[in-house]
């Protein structure tokens, strides 16, 4: 108990005293690096775990995408598009439906003509 509360005194004198040793400036000067060095890890390993939720982002769009696509084409098989009573077209959940394989399936082949068409893949930095 006695060593803890007179490390806790040292290091107050440290901190808070104005002048400093060359011993306690190299150690202030240690601690500064070390904590700007884990600071810099810290960010670092935000901007790799970005990178892999990005990248598992555009692995699974298409994956869902096309379970979509499959769903809304067996409920059009199945009901009729959109002439028929209880067609596919006259539910709003199934609009909603619609509207998100519609969008999705634009979005994909749009990100996916991009690709082809790019001739510096520096543009995509987030693709691996």
């Amino acid at each position: 108990m006695g060593s803890a509360l007179y490390t806790c005194k040292w290091f107050l004198l440290l901190f808070l005293s104005e002048t400093k040793s060359t011993d306690e400036l190299n150690f202030l000067n240690w601690l500064r690096a070390k904590a700007s060095n884990i600071f810099s890890n810290a960010c670092d390993f935000a901007i790799l775990l970005e990178i892999l939720w990005r990248v598992l982002q555009e692995m699974t769009e298409p994956l869902f995408l096309g379970i979509f696509i499959v769903e809304a084409v067996v409920k059009i098989v199945a009901l009729g598009f959109v002439l028929h009573k209880d067609s596919y077209l006259r539910y709003g959940w199934n609009i909603m439906d619609f509207t998100v394989v519609v969008t999705g399936w634009v979005g994909v082949s749009y990100y996916g003509e991009c690709i082809k068409n790019a001739t510096d893949m520096a543009m995509f930095p987030y693709v691996l």
